[in-house]
């Protein structure tokens, strides 16, 4: 039991450093983006900025691309069904939250938990207060935690 517990717990760690990883590169392509469109730190993102057709379609591949890379991690290392998606939530709570986290070390945005974000571009615009993702992305993690250690009964 105690070898099982200790390989769940590696991968843990492992999800953890590539979701964190993830979530760096994604702030630092943010930040980068808005230095390019020329988006000031204290832009109010419940106003879209202007994306012309070309960056507009490069960000949406580039959102895309985020939830595949999530989703191949996720298929490739879980067995079942119920921990193929506990792996997907839990790397994408992880990454959500490390974004945020990153772009506050970075450029001190956002300035609170109610500071609007452009969240998505795919279907369409999402534009919400941050705490509803920090929100959504603790539950995923702690639902996902749930359901591995009561799967593996790791107490």
């Amino acid at each position: 039991m105690n070898r099982k517990r200790n390989e769940i717990l590696f991968q843990f760690i492992l999800f953890i450093v590539f979701a964190i990883s993830m979530g760096y590169f994604e702030t630092s392509a943010a930040y980068y983006q808005r230095i390019i469109l020329g988006i000031p730190p204290s832009y109010n993102l419940s106003v879209l900025p202007k994306f012309s057709s070309e960056h507009l379609l490069i960000e949406q591949v580039r959102e895309i691309s985020t939830i595949l890379m999530l989703f191949a991690v996720s298929m490739l290392v879980g067995k079942s069904k119920i921990e193929k998606v506990a792996i997907f939530l839990f790397c994408f709570g992880v990454w959500d939250l490390s974004y945020y986290i990153f772009y506050y070390v970075l450029i001190q945005w956002p300035t609170s938990l109610f500071t609007i974000d452009l969240l998505f571009l795919v279907p369409m615009p999402w534009i919400a207060p941050i705490i509803l993702p920090i929100a959504a992305s603790i539950i995923m993690i702690a639902w996902s935690t749930y359901v591995i250690i009561r799967k593996y009964k790791l107490k």
